[in-house]
């Protein structure tokens, strides 16, 4: 009965009836009794560090359940998760009561978490969770060369350390594209799933079939559809008036944010704010741009508003949850007077 009400509690704070699918079949997996692996959801670099576990004899029977940092910060659910007996923890904060086998992460927001586990994998420095498992399990296990390519681009993917503007088009083949096309297709494949059942599925694709799956028409579909939503969003930007800082209120068909907050930053912006209203709830997430040099960095780092809100992430990109909309504002707005930024807010909900 109890388990009844957690799942119902979640539920009535999702109005998407997708992601309340999702929430259920996450839910089941969660139940089963076997040992378990979480990883970051919908997220090139935990995706593929979910691949490189899977790939190792030892994880490869385990239940790999992806998670969203959303998950661990709700009220009934976060303390239903984190009750669970874990094996591993990838790319998310240590969220586990009980002890681990494996924790592995490189976000700064995590450096004075109490990593309960008897193998500890984390560098704040590093660039991303895959690169340090590569780097620890490369020495002795015999890894997938793909895996190795593709934990390679997660340097790319998670640090958004892209020189190109994002992509419309596809490039004629995966291995004879640059390193940026490659890292592109890759985050665009792992943002283009609509579904945990898929996310799962592309972790064990990984795993079986490598770069070849960037071959297959599914998959190559799904890039496509996302990439002409770039291209609307692309537009969206345009019409934008430059400031320091822009805050997005998203609205019921959500404008694609990668795509937006990059051309924003091409066009002069120095901080972005995407607002992602709920029921009981405001998805936060914050990014600095490239204008913010890096020895300007610690002034305006984005992880330490993340905390107010119950969130975390990186010094350039963090995230986390407000209690409403009206009082996140307040949070975000305050910051900006602070940084004398001029801002403007964008209300996607009008159109």
């Amino acid at each position: 009965m109890k388990e009844f009400h957690i799942i119902q509690n979640i539920l009535a704070d999702i109005p998407d009836d997708l992601m309340r699918e999702n929430i259920q079949f996450i839910h089941s997996l969660a139940l089963i009794p076997k040992e378990k692996i979480a990883f970051h959801a919908a997220d090139a670099d935990g995706i593929i560090s979910a691949a490189i576990l899977k790939s190792l004899p030892k994880y490869r029977e385990a239940v790999f359940v992806p998670l969203h940092y959303s998950q661990l910060k709700h009220p009934e659910y976060g303390a239903f998760l984190s009750g669970l007996n874990w094996l591993a923890i990838v790319d998310l904060p240590p969220f586990n009561n009980h002890t681990l086998e494996l924790y592995c992460d490189h976000h700064i927001s995590n450096i004075s978490t109490i990593k309960n586990a008897s193998l500890v994998l984390f560098n704040h420095e590093a660039p991303s969770a895959a690169s340090i498992l590569l780097s620890y399990f490369d020495k002795s296990l015999d890894i997938l060369n793909d895996l190795r390519l593709l934990a390679n681009l997660t340097e790319i993917t998670d640090t958004y350390g892209y020189t190109t503007s994002p992509p419309i088009n596809l490039p004629a083949r995966f291995l004879e594209s640059s390193k940026e096309e490659q890292a592109w297709l890759l985050d665009d494949l792992c943002r283009s799933l609509d579904s945990t059942i898929e996310i799962l599925a592309l972790v064990e694709g990984f795993v079986c079939n490598g770069t070849q799956i960037f071959e297959q028409e599914i998959y190559l579909n799904k890039i496509r559809s996302l990439r002409k939503r770039r291209e609307k969003a692309k537009e969206a930007s345009n019409k934008i008036p430059v400031k320091d800082a822009i805050i997005i209120i998203q609205g019921k068909e959500k404008v694609q944010s990668p795509t937006l907050i990059h051309y924003l930053f091409e066009k002069g912006v120095k901080f972005t704010c995407l607002l992602y209203p709920g029921k009981r709830f405001v998805g936060v997430s914050l990014r600095l741009g490239p204008l913010i040099p890096d020895e300007s960095l610690n002034k305006y780092r984005v992880d330490k508003i993340a905390e107010i809100f119950e969130g975390g992430g990186h010094p350039r990109a963090a995230g986390g949850r407000g209690s409403n909309l009206e009082k996140t504002l307040d949070i975000i707005i305050h910051y900006m007077n602070k940084n004398k930024f001029s801002y403007d807010i964008v209300d996607f909900r009008e159109k």
